[in-house]
């Protein structure tokens, strides 16, 4: 497989990993604070988007 072919292949699979494993680690991994490690998490969700946009707009 040429080298696009791979990189549209494992985008493809491994886009929901993104998502999915912090939306399952960040809860396990604080039990008291839940809410707020969540919070900071959808944040940096936030300004992640706001400086690619910044970056490349």
């Amino acid at each position: 497989m040429d080298d696009g072919g791979w990189f549209l292949s494992n985008s493809i699979i491994c886009q929901g990993d993104m998502t999915l494993i912090p939306n399952t680690l960040v809860p396990q991994w604080f039990i008291q604070k839940r809410g707020r490690a969540l919070s900071f998490m959808a944040l940096g969700g936030v300004a992640s988007a706001a400086s690619q946009l910044l970056m490349h707009g």
